[in-house]
């Protein structure tokens, strides 16, 4: 809300408390607020950044173990093989 002055000179009123403020005490205000957002945003930039590195690496992990796990499982029959304690010594087969 604002309203003209005696100096005539805009002043706003406080929402939260009902008093006067003047333009250069909201210009301070104002200012300090957008210099704690933009710290909060290069904070939060960073933190992007390093899970970004994490997710690439941890893609890049899977793909090398995706790679490696392919000729295993390409190359094995578990139907065809009897399980290690068949047949094994002191069986009766």
């Amino acid at each position: 809300m604002y309203r003209e002055s005696a100096k005539s000179r805009p002043v706003f009123l406080c929402a939260n408390q009902g008093q006067a403020v003047d333009t250069n005490e909201r210009i301070i205000r104002l200012e300090e607020k957008i210099a704690y957002q933009e710290n909060t945003i290069a904070d939060l930039d960073g933190v992007v950044l390093e899970l970004n590195r994490k997710v690439a690496a941890l893609q890049r992990e899977m793909d090398d173990i995706r790679v490696n796990a392919r000729p295993i499982d390409e190359g094995h029959k578990p139907r065809d093989e009897r399980p290690p304690h068949y047949g094994g010594f002191g069986s009766a087969v």
